[in-house]
């Protein structure tokens, strides 16, 4: 049977086996440490700054809501452009953004935006039918008629510009969320 020795903490006693640790309050971490008065307000600030960066990153997403796209705007260097036309990589940002757009309630304008930008790079009929339902969440918050006044524009711009087929894709998936541009804009 092993002995037993016995060890004072704080005024009380208990037995403790050979060898096993004691602790003392005063080896603890506690509010007024070192640790915590130096690394709480560092980690405070971070939060800050990173709610700070992530409500300006919104801000500028939603500001540039354009159906047109954001790297259009944005100058980037001549090697860098090829890697922003990667469809299948565009369309699960673009519906990300949307799904997440939704979600939070952005407006209406941004949220249709990105729909539509993921049908201008979707490549299967599944693709366009997410896209579509996506569309139609966005006409259940608002109107067919909002909808569409945000997103023809653009699809007239993409028909003039000679990206037929991607606005073909963009047409059909607005017809298969019940919406329609007029005639001129997908010919």
């Amino acid at each position: 049977m092993p002995v037993s020795s016995t060890a004072v903490n704080n005024g009380h006693s208990h037995t403790a086996e050979p060898g096993a640790a004691t602790y003392r309050p005063s080896m603890l971490p506690h509010l007024g440490s070192r640790w915590s008065t130096r690394r709480w307000p560092r980690i405070a600030l971070g939060a800050v700054l990173a709610v700070v960066l992530m409500g300006c990153t919104a801000a500028f997403l939603v500001a540039h809501d354009s159906p047109r796209g954001l790297v259009n705007f944005v100058p980037l260097p001549r090697g860098v452009r090829p890697l922003t036309q990667v469809d299948g990589l565009n369309y699960r940002i673009h519906v990300g953004l949307g799904t997440l757009f939704e979600d939070v309630g952005a407006p209406t304008s941004a949220t249709a935006a990105e729909w539509f930008k993921g049908a201008y790079h979707a490549r299967t009929e599944s693709q366009l039918a997410h896209v579509a339902n996506g569309l139609i969440a966005v006409q259940q918050r608002s109107s067919r008629a909002e909808v569409e006044a945000a997103l023809c524009p653009a699809l007239r711009s993409a028909t003039v510009e000679g990206n037929v087929g991607r606005a073909a894709r963009q047409a059909e998936a607005l017809r298969m969320a019940g919406m329609a541009c007029d005639a001129s804009a997908t010919q």
